[in-house]
């Protein structure tokens, strides 16, 4: 039967693998992202956690290649609407107006830096940034090293739940449930040593095979 146990047991093996090697990769190009990034190379990062609410990595993944810092700062809305379409990006029209939107807090790194915790600015994103919820304003923060946070998407929801972490499959509907499920989750990110923004690549591996951001 799994249990947290056996999860924690396989995650370990991982570690000592090619996968904890990319893994580490990963996380520490989060943190050069935060600490060493331009302004436009962070708001890009915004604009591709923007495009994967409710769509796939991959297809987020290719439309920041193709498009670029630039476009996201200055391409006007209907044509990046229609870029967006062209490159299988779902609810183009919606992501379209967020991502213009954004263009305000393009110093956002700046702006977060006001905050003293990540509560308080994933708090912040998820008020301001349209288009971005908790798990998308975590997306965002794991991926320029703010690694104390969990990106609970429906890959993180089935495996932890398989696994006896969480006892239900239902996706959070607001904060108070995200940081109940945080707080579910941190046990075992403590049993491993590792931050849960680092946990996420490990387990999204065990349910795609893949290491994305």
């Amino acid at each position: 039967m799994p249990t947290p146990l056996k999860l924690k047991n396989i995650i370990n093996s991982l570690k000592k693998t090619d996968v904890g090697l990319r893994v580490k990769d990963r996380v520490e190009s989060f943190k050069a992202l935060g600490k060493y990034g331009t302004d436009e190379e962070v708001f890009s990062e915004l604009c591709f956690c923007i495009l994967t609410a409710n769509s796939r990595a991959r297809v987020g993944i290719a439309a920041q290649r193709e498009l670029g810092a630039a476009s996201f700062l200055n391409m006007e809305e209907g044509r990046l609407s229609r870029k967006l379409r062209s490159l299988g990006c779902r609810f183009y029209n919606l992501k379209a107006k967020y991502i213009v939107n954004a263009r305000k807090f393009y110093e956002i790194r700046e702006i977060l830096s006001d905050f003293s915790s990540v509560v308080e600015k994933r708090d912040w994103l998820a008020r301001n940034i349209l288009g971005m919820a908790y798990k998308e304003s975590s997306h965002f923060l794991r991926n320029i090293g703010e690694l104390d946070v969990a990106i609970l998407d429906v890959h993180v929801l089935r495996i932890l739940f398989k696994y006896g972490v969480f006892r239900s499959l239902e996706r959070p509907k607001n904060r108070k449930e995200y940081i109940t499920l945080e707080d579910e989750m941190r046990p075992l990110s403590l049993s491993l040593s590792m931050p849960m923004g680092e946990l996420d690549l490990y387990l999204w591996y065990l349910e795609t095979g893949e290491i994305l951001k």
